[in-house]
């Protein structure tokens, strides 16, 4: 994960402490796994993230901006004249009443995954939210849709699909079959899975992934090395 990821993630938990959560979610969590790194991020709380968003700009020294008053969802990010030169950090709430409810309004299974912000500061790793099963289709590259109707449902979602090829893959399955919610004892994704060879494509030179996903009993754990603890 790279410094200015880390940045924003400890400048977020600071402003928040742990009895008001957050969370990184969807692609940054999708590529970090993927052996990409987390580039721009996604942070989802369940209220108060416009207010959050302005703060954390300031704090930050970079430029806040509006992206939807009524779904809650605002943009901080660099460039000239702004001291913040980190990555693009996009906020929004819950768009349904919890996590679950929030993941499962995605667009893919694959951006349906989420890690506490407060767990992945303070202890460099943290335990994988999948309420989808978006872990095994990343692990087996295809890109399903979370419901019958998730990119309709979707307010960011637009045409041409966000996340249609994650970083690393060098090819997709498509499935129209929504994924079921999978028992949580039931996640096996093994950390190299992302580096795996594809029969429909040259092979990609393998690397180390920023970030590698574990399981230990029935949770998976998210964890990035250059992570601070």
């Amino acid at each position: 994960m790279s410094a200015g990821a880390r940045a924003a993630l400890e400048a977020l938990a600071r402003r928040l402490g742990p009895e008001h959560p957050a969370w990184l979610v969807g692609g940054a969590v999708r590529d970090a796994l993927s052996g990409g790194g987390a580039g721009d991020l996604d942070i989802a709380v369940p209220t108060g993230a416009v207010a959050l968003a302005r703060d954390l700009a300031n704090s930050l020294g970079a430029a806040f901006h509006l992206l939807s008053e009524p779904h809650g969802t605002a943009r901080l990010a660099g460039g000239a004249g702004h001291a913040w030169q980190g990555p693009q950090v996009d906020i929004a709430d819950f768009r349904s009443g919890d996590l679950a409810g929030d993941l499962g309004g995605r667009d893919f299974t694959v951006n349906a995954l989420a890690v506490a912000v407060e767990q992945l500061v303070a202890d460099g790793e943290a335990d994988v939210e999948d309420p989808t099963g978006g872990l095994r289709d990343l692990q087996a590259r295809i890109v399903r849709s979370c419901a019958p109707r998730s990119l309709e449902d979707d307010p960011s979602a637009c045409s041409a699909p966000r996340g249609s090829r994650p970083a690393g893959w060098s090819s997709i399955r498509r499935s129209r079959t929504p994924r079921p919610a999978p028992r949580p004892a039931s996640l096996r994704p093994p950390p190299s899975a992302p580096g795996t060879r594809s029969s429909e494509s040259s092979p990609a030179p393998r690397r180390r992934p920023a970030c590698a996903c574990s399981t230990a009993g029935a949770r998976s754990k998210f964890s990035c090395p250059s992570a601070p603890r």
